[in-house]
């Protein structure tokens, strides 16, 4: 393995089951620094948009509102178990 395979390894076996156990008082913390990242990148209807390490994919669904239906959001991460909980919760969401 190199670095780049044992960091995915990490949040893979370790980390996504305790992010998992504990996402109601994690996830929320973001939600400050992505407010004022939405001002600051200044995201408008239509813009395409980049989440990279978008976890469950909150800033993802936030941004997909912005942007609209003209837009697109593409959201990556390292952890298959985030992105199929943030697709189920986005189709959910519609």
């Amino acid at each position: 393995m190199n670095g780049n395979d044992d960091f995915i390894s990490c949040w893979n076996e370790i980390l996504v089951p305790k992010w998992n156990r504990f996402r109601h008082l994690l996830s929320g913390n973001g939600a400050v620094h992505s407010s004022m990242a939405y001002e600051y990148f200044d995201i408008k209807p239509g813009d395409k948009v980049l989440d990279i390490g978008c976890g469950y994919g909150e800033t993802c669904l936030e941004m997909g509102r912005m942007v609209g239906p003209g837009g697109e959001v593409l959201g990556l991460d390292c952890t298959e178990t985030f992105l199929d909980i943030a697709n189920r919760e986005r189709d959910e969401a519609g």
